[in-house]
């Protein structure tokens, strides 16, 4: 099946910038397929096997765990 994330406020200051490789490699990390990016949007399409239930929380862990604790 084909998805589409749309991670919100990424890229808009220097706390939440994400190259879009950087989020690609994480997708790819996570098992997900033929990921592509948009431009420094946030947005990326992939393929995934199985329920999309867990899509979201599983990026959001990824996400998280490569990003430095905030106070």
């Amino acid at each position: 099946m084909r998805y589409v994330a749309l991670l919100r406020g990424i890229n808009v200051n220097p706390a939440t910038t994400l190259a879009m490789g950087d989020l690609r490699a994480l997708l790819e990390r996570l098992g997900y397929g033929d990921v592509r990016t948009h431009l420094r949007s946030g947005n990326a399409l992939f393929t995934a096997e199985g329920d999309a239930e867990p899509i979201g929380p599983s990026c959001r862990l990824s996400w998280r765990s490569t990003r430095p604790a905030r106070h």
